[in-house]
């Protein structure tokens, strides 16, 4: 089992330590620079967890297939291809809640693809000690009861 914690500057000490009781693995996604909890400091921003894998703007951007220019023009033009020519710039709202829309994708897409890494990790890990195993256990076969020791 995975624990996932979104927005973890939200986060406060109590809740923190509730989720470190559960003794799993904890994935904490999260801007350190928003808003902190409502009682005390945030438990998972207030030191780096370790390991810790950041994204600065700069990699988000790079990694971004589309610019917000390209989105904008976008849901113009889907916008108008559904509702008639013209409609997108008569009604802002709707290209807002398009753009809106697709960053809260982009950022589910992002993070899928974060889980899917770490899932890969894990199963790398999960074969490598599932190998160990084996071996372990071939090699406990293969000698002698006495350990190869001469009598």
């Amino acid at each position: 089992m995975l624990l996932i914690v979104d927005e973890c500057s939200m986060v406060d000490k109590t809740l923190g330590e509730d989720l470190l009781s559960f003794g799993k693995p904890i994935l904490v996604l999260g801007d350190p620079a928003q808003l902190p909890p409502v009682y005390g400091e945030g438990f998972f921003t207030k030191a780096a967890p370790t390991p810790c894998i950041t994204a600065g703007t700069e990699t988000l951007f790079r990694q971004a297939p589309m610019t917000a220019h390209d989105y904008m023009l976008k849901a113009i033009h889907d916008i108008d291809e559904l509702l008639g020519k013209g409609y997108a710039k008569q009604h802002s709202e709707l290209i807002a809640a398009y753009m809106q829309t697709a960053a809260i994708d982009f950022g589910a897409a992002i993070i899928a693809r974060a889980i899917e890494g770490i899932s890969g990790a894990l199963e790398g890990i999960e074969f490598t000690l599932r190998h160990e195993t084996i071996s372990s256990l071939a090699q406990s076969f293969t000698q002698p009861p006495d350990g190869g020791r001469d009598a």
